[in-house]
């Protein structure tokens, strides 16, 4: 779905924790996510905690949409 409307000329970061999937449907901005079931979270971290990875998440997703990019690249939140 994000490569169909990247076609359109907005750009689309796609987090997950499967870059390698991303790549194979044509993703092009893709943020690695922390696992499958959590991608933007840790169920592990106490709530505040985790509200302020997911934050951070967001945060760095932004960044990304404001990021040339040539070719499939992959971001880590670090």
């Amino acid at each position: 779905m994000g490569a169909s409307i990247e076609t359109t000329g907005i750009p689309v970061v796609q987090i997950t924790a499967l870059p390698e999937v991303a790549k194979m449907v044509g993703a092009n901005r893709i943020l690695r996510g922390t696992a499958i079931p959590y991608v933007a979270g840790d169920k592990n971290l106490p709530a505040d905690q985790e509200k302020e990875l997911n934050f951070r998440f967001f945060e760095k997703a932004l960044e990304i949409l404001q990021t040339p990019v040539e070719e499939q690249t992959v971001f880590t939140l670090t």
